[in-house]
């Protein structure tokens, strides 16, 4: 019998599909018990702005050149027309 407090904490559901007759299909659970002193421990480190440049500067880099990239094409083929 399910406890009214917390009726799933520490189970992992894992799906089993099963066929009927008459061709339709059942899903059926079984739950194992999850032992979270196995699990490991989630932690943040912080970093330097500049150390955190230095890992993703090509990520920074990248949108800026698409964005500036069509604007100097535009200027550039509007250049052959300018008739000052």
């Amino acid at each position: 019998m399910l406890s009214r407090h917390a009726p799933y904490s520490g189970f992992i559901p894992r799906g089993q599909r099963t066929q009927r007759a008459g061709g339709g299909t059942s899903l059926g659970f079984s739950v194992q018990p999850v032992d979270f002193q196995k699990l490991p421990k989630f932690s943040v480190a912080s970093t330097s702005p500049a150390e955190a440049f230095k890992e993703n500067w090509r990520s920074l880099v990248s949108p800026a050149f698409w964005l500036i990239a069509p604007f100097a094409v535009a200027y550039v083929r509007f250049l052959k027309f300018d008739v000052r």
